[in-house]
């Protein structure tokens, strides 16, 4: 019953942030979140041509309660403060983390100490940024959170029950990523976290062994049937990422990385958190300020340094389980951390690190001073200074409305069988919204798309079957044609309507779109 009012405490506090942001209408909800469930649902994957660009082939598994919530008309606040609601299990994961750092004997001031905990955790930059959003970083970590306290509970009773948490927690770790590759990092965290598990070199051989083969069948369950939908009609089950080695035909032979967000300099590859404590756009592409990471590695150190202190006296792990834990911990979040840093950078993909920072502040403190009036003393006002000086990045919000895109169906009707070439992003939101006998097909795109591939063949086949009557060019309201969109239609043969036929203008909650007639020209 206690843990029905925690859940149901944290997930009122985070309904509540939802509230206060705003409804969300993010770029990636534009570009591929409602799209891709609709174009998987009804079989598009060869009729749409890279309609989300790369996006197009990201699992749309996590993306249904959304396609379905639209479809059935639920309204957006209803929908979205659900998901708030859910994502209230974030700060209560955290809760239950510190709650198993801390001897039974210490009810009281853990009791205390994960109220702060999961508060805190509630008022992180990026946890706020995605609170009640689509962009499913923080309903992964959800899953990665919830793992972490299946290994943390296990460092007290290491038994045969011990297998069975390791294997829950393999699978929440594995159907996390299988839903979301940009996990990853933070699985190979949980991971190391086994390996430090009490336990002679056998027991910790085999609960990371046992750990891969459970992380392996959730990444089945939740991404296995996407790979090989994949694999049947792209050649590469992780299509198109990692194409050097795969070597799909239908994208470039060599590997997508997105470096915008890596740091740039040595000092910045050692230091980067502290760069978060002012306010930049280093790690999210829009302005934030959060001192949580800065404030981990601060703390680190002495964490380590009392590790070794214990060690040089023969103090065991067993012996100070809460020094123990919070080592685990440490494991976790250092491994994610470094292994995030090589490959992404990107600050929202590691919500579930951001979120455990309180732990930190309050286990490190509580190892330091041993008396808990005297460490919640020191850990509550670090809590309060990071939770308040936070910025959250806007990814795209607007007050709350009816409508999830503010666009009129029955308006688009008249496009019924037409075939529409895409220009800019994020259209593809719009797919769905228009009659299903109508195709999609990208000129351009944010990576893959080039004309030595069977893709842009795709592109070029869809062009000239097309009928002559019903082209069109789907790109921004006030959006001028300039030489780069006018050289590539000439390229293939078309080129704007030299007609009465005016380009239609559309309203819509991203600032409207428009169609514009085509016609077949003279190269």
């Amino acid at each position: 019953m206690r843990n029905i009012y925690l859940v149901a405490g944290y997930s009122t506090l985070a309904v509540g942030l939802c509230a206060w942001h705003g409804q969300d209408l993010n770029w990636d909800l534009l570009n591929y979140h409602f799209y891709n469930p609709y174009m998987w649902l009804n079989g598009r994957l060869e009729s749409d041509v890279h309609a989300a660009g790369v996006q197009s082939f990201l699992n749309p598994l996590v993306d249904l309660p959304l396609y379905v919530a639209v479809r059935l008309g639920v309204p957006p606040p209803l929908f979205y403060l659900s998901l708030a609601a859910v994502h209230g299990l974030v700060p209560f994961f955290v809760h239950r983390i510190t709650t198993a750092m801390f001897p039974r004997a210490s009810t009281s001031g853990g009791a205390t100490a994960s109220v702060l905990a999961g508060t805190t955790a509630a008022f992180g930059a990026g946890f706020q940024a995605e609170v009640g959003n689509t962009m499913h970083d923080n309903t992964l970590s959800i899953l990665v959170l919830a793992s972490l306290w299946l290994i943390v509970v296990r460092f007290d009773r290491v038994s045969r029950s011990s297998r069975r948490a390791i294997l829950l927690a393999g699978v929440l770790a594995g159907s996390a990523v299988g839903m979301k590759l940009s996990m990853a990092p933070l699985c190979l965290g949980l991971f190391a976290a086994v390996l430090v598990l009490p336990g002679d070199t056998r027991t910790r051989v085999t609960h990371a062994l046992w750990f891969s083969v459970a992380v392996g069948l959730g990444l089945v369950v939740t991404g296995g049937y996407w790979m090989w939908l994949m694999y049947r009609h792209f050649e590469s089950p992780i299509f198109p990422f990692f194409n050097t080695f795969f070597q799909s035909p239908f994208a470039p032979v060599q590997d997508f990385s997105d470096t915008r967000y890596l740091p740039k300099t040595i000092l910045q590859t050692v230091s980067y958190p502290f760069y978060w404590v002012s306010t930049q756009d280093l790690v999210t592409g829009v302005p934030f300020r959060d001192a949580r990471f800065a404030v981990v590695l601060v703390f680190l150190p002495v964490l380590c340094l009392q590790r070794l202190f214990s060690l040089a006296f023969r103090e065991t792990a067993d012996a100070e389980p809460l020094s123990g834990k919070l080592f685990l911990i440490a494991v976790f979040w250092v491994v994610s951390y470094v292994v995030w840093l090589k490959m992404f950078s990107i600050y929202r993909y590691v919500i579930a690190l951001e979120a455990l920072s309180a732990v930190f502040i309050i286990g490190v403190s509580a190892v330091l001073v041993q008396r808990w009036t005297k460490s919640l003393a020191l850990a509550f006002p670090v809590c309060i200074a990071v939770s308040c000086s936070v910025l959250p990045p806007n990814y795209g919000r607007i007050p709350w409305s009816d409508s999830y895109f503010g666009v009129d169906e029955a308006k688009v009707e008249e496009y019924a069988g037409a075939t529409i070439l895409m220009w800019d992003f994020p259209r593809a939101y719009l797919v769905p919204l228009f009659p299903p006998s109508a195709t999609f097909v990208r000129l351009v795109s944010n990576w893959g798309l080039q004309k030595d591939t069977t893709m842009w063949r795709r592109v070029i086949g869809s062009i000239t079957v097309a009928d002559n009557s019903r082209l069109y060019l789907l790109d921004g309201p006030l959006y001028e044609g300039h030489d780069q969109q006018s050289n590539r239609l000439a390229s293939l043969g078309l080129g704007l309507q030299r007609t009465a036929v005016a380009c239609k203008t559309y309203p819509s909650h991203h600032g409207g779109f428009r169609l514009c007639p085509l016609e077949r020209v003279t190269p």
